[in-house]
């Protein structure tokens, strides 16, 4: 069983009615709703950021695209900073630890508690844990023992 647990960048989810869409399907629809605005943008002496951001003084008329099903406000479907994980996603977790064989942590250096407690329950549970993401990890710095594979998650 895999769990996206701070959810997934490639998804849209109205803050309404819980839908979600594609990020890119909701590109597109932005992209249609405000033609030509980037090049507008870098007219007026905007430059894009390393992070794709844009960065430029002045107004410029930007159309925000609202959730097909409501007309809600969408953002993209992860757990930002300050917000937690909802509920149901750790309940299923800690449901799906006590089951496994195992625990595989993907991408992870484990330092927020709403990904280490789920590490926390399998080595309670003395089930093997094994770690892939580059640098230590709390897991690692807690003392329990897993296995690490020291890599970028694309490698492994």
């Amino acid at each position: 069983c895999v769990t996206d647990l701070h959810g997934r960048i490639d998804r849209v989810i109205c803050m309404n009615c819980r839908s979600t869409t594609s990020r890119s399907s909701l590109q597109g629809r932005l992209k249609s709703a405000n033609d030509g605005f980037i090049e507008r943008v870098l007219q007026g002496g905007g430059k894009q950021r390393p992070d794709g951001d844009y960065q430029f003084d002045g107004d410029y008329q930007f159309n925000v695209c609202t959730c097909l099903e409501c007309g809600g406000t969408l953002k993209p479907d992860v757990v930002f900073f300050g917000d937690n994980v909802p509920k149901d996603r750790v309940d299923l977790c800690y449901a799906d630890v006590e089951s496994a064989d195992a625990v595989l942590v993907i991408g992870s250096t484990l330092e927020v508690y709403s990904a280490f407690r789920f590490v926390q329950r399998a080595a309670q549970l003395q089930k093997p844990i094994a770690v892939v993401n580059l640098g230590e990890t709390r897991a690692e710095r807690s003392g329990y023992h897993i296995l690490k594979v020291n890599m970028k998650c694309d490698d492994a």
